[in-house]
């Protein structure tokens, strides 16, 4: 998709991580347990399927920071940009899609498809996004008019780290943009990075949500709390942002952050 600025604001605010004793309430659904789904999927047909086309096969954001920097290539460009250039399959997303297509969905939308990678394996997903160097099948942005226009569209939908680029107080509107293009019984793929979020968000807004001091609790509640309200029918509702290794960096932990598959 086309990604708007976040705002300079934000540069001037300062986190309080928490202390051990922690007061964050979210329980997950199904979280991935990487190891042991990839042990299975590198079995499967799927995965002998697209094996084939790719050099290198990752299975965490940390090893795609790794391998950036093992072939000298900015942290700060496209990462679908460097995986088309070096021929690199992250397998992650499949966890998630697979989840998606069980209910065998005659259309499915990718939205902020990006390269449309999924397009070869799964033929009836039709591509959307806005970037003009994307390779969608249809070129569109995802906006209130979008929403309103397609509800119920869609068997199934994929939505990956797409509609974070709003502020923190859009959440639930936003992800309710999508549920609402899924026809009853569909079922979604939604990423986004609880970061991003609060990039595209103001201070002033910031500060009346989370107070001058936002403390990591707050955050994670305020999301965990604007997602419930939808009552969406969650089948995986999975956290990596809280089940970080302490060695990681920021950077290994920004590519989705907060995942959902959920029916309708």
């Amino acid at each position: 998709m086309v990604i708007p600025q976040p705002s300079k604001l934000m540069r001037r605010v300062r986190f309080s991580y928490p202390a051990p004793l922690t007061m964050i309430t979210v329980e997950e659904i199904n979280p991935i347990r990487v190891e042991t789904w990839l042990a299975e999927f590198q079995q499967s047909d799927l995965f002998r399927c697209i094996r084939g086309d790719y050099q290198h096969v990752i299975s965490s954001y940390r090893e795609m920071t790794v391998l950036r920097a093992a072939l000298n290539h900015t942290v700060y460009a496209k990462s679908r940009d460097f995986c088309q250039q070096f021929g690199i399959l992250d397998v992650v997303p499949y966890y998630y899609i697979q989840k998606v297509m069980e209910i065998d969905p005659e259309l499915v939308i990718d939205l902020g498809c990006g390269l449309n990678v999924f397009k070869k394996t799964w033929p009836n997903i039709i591509g959307i996004d806005a970037d003009e160097n994307s390779n969608c099948d249809i070129m569109d942005h995802f906006d209130r008019d979008f929403a309103q226009g397609h509800q119920q569209y869609c068997d199934a939908l994929i939505s990956i780290n797409t509609i974070h680029f709003a502020p923190i107080d859009q959440l639930a509107e936003r992800l309710q943009w999508c549920a609402n293009l899924v026809k009853p019984g569909g079922r979604a793929f939604v990423s986004f990075n609880l970061e991003t979020w609060l990039m595209y968000t103001d201070i002033a807004c910031i500060s009346q949500l989370f107070g001058p001091s936002p403390q990591l609790d707050d955050i994670v509640n305020y999301v965990d709390h604007a997602i419930k309200s939808l009552s969406l029918d969650l089948i995986v509702y999975d956290w990596p942002v809280l089940r970080v290794a302490p060695e990681s960096t920021i950077r290994d932990d920004l590519n989705g952050n907060i995942r959902l598959v959920f029916q309708q």
